[in-house]
């Protein structure tokens, strides 16, 4: 099998683990497809506030537990330091600190960019509801009858298989915005 990448998983329409989220609504990531400009996202009188929008992807994406973690493209990331740093927002009861160093949402939440992110995309993920399932048998097993001696050196080699997927227990406690900044 292919592996399933995190925008299957974060979907709300796809057939994800044999579950079509058409059927089966409950089984639908929160995904918004809203265009918000750089313009609106940085002007604290628009619904496409920074801020605001993802405030409402979170509280969406919050079930049993909170998302514990906000992903996006550069660009995504570049708007919130540009809007905590004019708005001067207060992150956890203090000043946002707009320098280098771990940036929060909600005061808890760390929000990081992937520079290999897809570009206007921004991930708001739970990954306590991520774990890795591994195929019997192929977990760095090794093949055939193990460690080989090289042929004229000191040393020994293996050829090994893993083989497994990234599974995801509740995707509706995932969200994910596909068009900030976009123009």
């Amino acid at each position: 099998n292919t592996i399933v990448g995190l925008g299957i998983v974060v979907h709300d329409t796809t057939t994800y683990a044999n579950i079509s989220r058409s059927t089966y609504a409950n089984w639908a990531a929160n995904l918004s497809s809203t265009a918000h400009t750089i313009a609106n996202l940085k002007d604290p009188t628009s619904t496409s506030f920074m801020p605001t929008v993802l405030r409402t992807s979170y509280a969406n994406a919050s079930h049993d537990e909170f998302p514990n973690l906000i992903v996006s493209a550069t660009a995504a990331w570049n708007i919130y330091q540009d809007v905590a740093g004019v708005q001067n927002l207060r992150i956890g009861g203090a000043v946002a600190d707009v320098g280098f160093g771990e940036t929060m949402f909600n005061g808890t939440v760390p929000y990081v960019y992937d520079k290999y992110c897809t570009a206007s995309y921004v991930y708001i993920l739970n990954t306590n509801r991520f774990s890795f399932y591994t195929y019997p048998g192929a977990n760095f097993d090794m093949i055939g009858e193990g460690w080989k001696q090289a042929e004229n050196q000191d040393a020994k080699l293996a050829h090994v298989i893993w083989s497994g997927q990234l599974v995801c227990e509740t995707p509706r406690e995932q969200a994910v915005l596909t068009s900030v900044g976009a123009s």
